[in-house]
């Protein structure tokens, strides 16, 4: 069986195992350690990788800010990371998207301005999910009565 889509968990979400269990066939998952650098990890799991459809991201945010394992990404330190984010961007097929999925990480002062951080990098497909997300809440909450996320 081929990965296609790898979910990338932080270990902070609540109910990350609930978030497991309904994640796709065909899909692997990555629990990231709340003692390390949540980007070091990402990239090193993925350095196995090549061709994938999605990369796909849960963890908490803030406004304009995502919390990956230790890591605390922003404007500030993003540039830090611009190596981390080719390698990233070079286990994506090249139709493949990166999304995001952190509360509030959008709830910036300008429009989209933390996904904007990241869409210049190199090899990098982003895709704020978030008209996605309302729409399966939606959907799922319609046919189980509990929204999934």
């Amino acid at each position: 069986m081929i990965t296609k889509n790898i979910f990338f968990i932080d270990s902070g979400v609540a109910n990350y195992q609930a978030l497991i269990d309904a994640l796709p066939a065909n899909s692997e998952w990555f629990l990231l350690n709340p003692d390390q650098d949540g980007i070091e990890q990402i990239q090193a799991i993925l350095s196995n990788y090549s061709e994938l459809d999605t990369i796909q991201i849960l963890s908490h945010g803030a406004q304009g800010i995502l919390y990956l394992g230790n890591t605390v990404l922003d404007q500030h330190n993003i540039d830090r990371y611009s190596t981390q984010f080719g390698h990233i961007g070079k286990s994506l097929a090249p139709s493949g998207n990166l999304l995001l999925y952190g509360c509030n990480v959008a709830q910036v002062q300008k429009r989209d301005e933390s996904i904007r951080l990241l869409r210049w990098r190199p090899g990098l497909n982003i895709r704020h999910p978030a008209q996605k997300v309302l729409l399966e809440r939606t959907n799922r909450a319609n046919a189980t009565g509990q929204p999934v996320l």
